[in-house]
């Protein structure tokens, strides 16, 4: 994660029984948000903008990344100018590519997220949103 000069990292927890979405687990943190070689990273599993940055980054070719999978089906990613997410749920329109092809997500889907997420993200936050698979996970 990159950060402004003088920001000390944070990262912030919620674990909801949201309304809408049952139990889900989100996450913020004040990084300076994802770059295009991040997101590129994200979706290619043999891929990692962390090359070279044994120091001050952790984490190799998104294999930590693709194990939220095995708590959601449907992980939302929103970091600056990119909102997408990888829906692998079997009613997905694009089923089981969903765990490595990312939809872009609209204004419209955001602002049907829980609260917290709305307001980390639109505070400049990077947040990442997994409806859990089911409460035993919660």
């Amino acid at each position: 994660n990159r950060y402004d000069n003088g920001v000390v990292p944070t990262l912030q927890f919620w674990l909801l029984n949201d309304e809408h979405w049952g139990p889900c687990l989100i996450t913020a943190n004040n990084e300076m948000g994802l770059s295009a070689t991040d997101v590129q990273s994200i979706c290619n599993v043999n891929s990692s903008s962390k090359k070279n940055r044994e120091k001050d980054a952790i984490g190799h070719k998104g294999i930590g990344w693709k194990s939220v999978f095995s708590v959601t089906d449907c992980p939302y990613v929103l970091s600056g100018d990119y909102s997408f997410k990888f829906d692998a749920r079997a009613e997905s329109p694009i089923g089981k590519q969903g765990y490595f092809v990312p939809t872009w997500v609209e204004a419209h889907e955001v602002n049907k997220l829980p609260e917290v997420a709305q307001r980390e993200f639109g505070n400049g936050r990077t947040v990442f949103f997994m409806p859990l698979k089911s409460e035993g996970l919660a």
